[in-house]
């Protein structure tokens, strides 16, 4: 699935959905900017620069090759260490770390060289963004690296394990995630979204 990269200039229709998904800054129940995304058709630009992003991975890279999960530095000692370099952490995956955005967005960094090899979750997930028919079902992607060491994505709420099996057939269909861990998917828009979709 091909990305589909934002021009310098963006496009009107590329600015309105930009401008709809930046409006929700951590709002994510905003009528309007909700409709924008939803009536938003492929192919969905994906911007390759974020004023914060590349400051922020140059910054937490070094600390994040420190943690592998087969070694003895503990995630409590990770999150201290992030936290101290006025980054904390919101999330650690087996090949990501997700840092909150002072805009209302998160980064996702990703720190595992092996998983880079085999192809970037980041840019699987903006390819996805990119090409779907349904953007009402996962969390839109912003912005990401062009070798996919970062993504900006629209920051979800949290989502409980009882809201998961409540609302779970309305993301029956999609193959892209897994649709059975509460961690992958989050309220956005009034509706429960994916945003771990690089599966």
């Amino acid at each position: 699935m091909p990305i589909h990269w934002a021009r310098r200039k963006p496009t009107a229709s590329q600015a309105r959905l930009e401008r709809a998904i930046l409006s929700l800054g951590g709002s994510t129940l905003a009528a309007a900017p909700c409709a924008a995304i939803e009536a938003s058709e492929p192919p969905r630009a994906v911007r390759d620069s974020w004023p914060e992003a590349d400051r922020i991975t140059a910054v937490v890279m070094p600390l994040l090759a420190l943690y592998r999960p087969a070694r003895k530095y503990s995630r409590q000692r990770l999150h201290d260490a992030l936290g101290e370099s006025g980054h904390p952490l919101l999330g650690l995956g087996g090949s990501r770390a997700v840092f909150a955005l002072p805009d209302g967005n998160v980064l996702k960094v990703e720190y595992d060289s092996h998983a880079m090899v085999n192809g970037s979750s980041n840019l699987r997930e903006a390819a996805v963004w990119s090409e779907t028919y349904y953007p009402e079902q996962y969390a839109p992607v912003i912005a990401a690296a062009r070798d996919g060491r970062w993504l900006v994505m629209a920051r979800t709420t949290s989502l409980s394990k009882q809201d998961l099996r409540s609302h779970r057939s309305a993301l029956v269909d999609l193959e892209t995630s897994d649709i059975n861990h509460a961690s992958n998917a989050g309220w956005f828009c009034g509706r429960i979204v994916l945003h771990d979709y690089a599966i």
